[in-house]
């Protein structure tokens, strides 16, 4: 028998012999502990490497979470934590680590790849045209403004003609899902 909550229970086994109605009865006492329950749930910080955990956990007063990177914390509630870098994280809560009966809880997180980008541009000899080239790895989408008014997208590299001689402040926006950088 499995018993399903905590307490102090009577078992009672009866033996009784068949043909001469003989019977003999065994009673055992037996204490089922509190069990700590291992819980806890996270939510993701957008466009940062930064997750927020809630300890859900019942019936325990120590807890030791693992991360998959760096030392194990024994906080009960250890907030916020930044990730160094992008990846699959297999990440633990142990409820009452010290003790003969812990409870543990393993969740995989991932952490997604922010946008980085930056350019470079090679003005055309005795032109008004400039030929602008992105060194992006981890975006959707290309966002070009040439200082002027002009934009483009989804375009890694543009070639642009400058209508006026002059200095422009050029910006390049990449975006990956709701992330821009």
């Amino acid at each position: 028998h499995t018993y399903t909550d905590p307490g102090d229970y009577t078992a009672t086994l009866i033996a009784i012999r068949t043909g001469n109605a003989c019977r003999d009865t065994a009673t055992v006492d037996i204490s089922v502990p509190t069990l700590p329950k291992s819980d806890f749930t996270y939510s993701k910080i957008p466009c940062t490497y930064r997750v927020a955990f809630q300890n859900n956990s019942l019936r325990s007063t120590q807890y030791q979470w693992d991360f998959g990177f760096g030392t194990p914390v024994t906080l009960a509630a250890p907030g916020t934590i930044e990730f160094p870098r992008p990846g699959t994280y297999r990440v633990s809560l142990t409820a009452d680590p010290q003790s003969g009966c812990p409870d543990v809880l393993e969740l995989v997180v991932v952490i997604d790849s922010l946008p980085d980008v930056s350019a470079t541009f090679t003005q055309v000899p005795c032109s008004p045209e400039v030929q602008f080239s992105s060194v992006v790895s981890t975006v959707d989408e290309y966002i070009w403004n040439f200082g002027d008014g002009a934009t483009r997208r989804n375009q890694p590299s543009p070639l642009y003609t400058y209508s006026a001689p002059g200095n422009y402040t050029v910006r390049l926006v990449g975006r990956k899902g709701t992330c821009a950088d």
